[in-house]
């Protein structure tokens, strides 16, 4: 699930033209924060805690549960 949540919000990042930094400045207002968004991503950060879960959500203009679906191999939602 870890990983799944990771490159859903690397996809949704991907989407809004952002790199790390960027996203990372949206949430924390700083860009030294970028390294956290990398172990997101990469599945190395642990849990996503849900109220984190809500701040990337509002970052990527998406809705949280966009960033908790799993996709098939053909693009859909499983």
């Amino acid at each position: 699930m870890r990983n799944q949540v990771g490159q859903n919000i690397r996809a949704a990042r991907e989407r809004c033209g952002l790199d790390q930094r960027e996203l990372a400045e949206r949430m924390f207002g700083k860009a030294a924060r970028s390294s956290y968004i990398s172990d997101v991503e990469s599945g190395k950060a642990g849990n996503v805690t849900v109220e984190r879960l809500a701040e990337f959500a509002k970052a990527l203009n998406c809705d949280p549960c966009d960033l908790l679906l799993t996709t098939n191999s053909k693009g859909g939602v499983a």
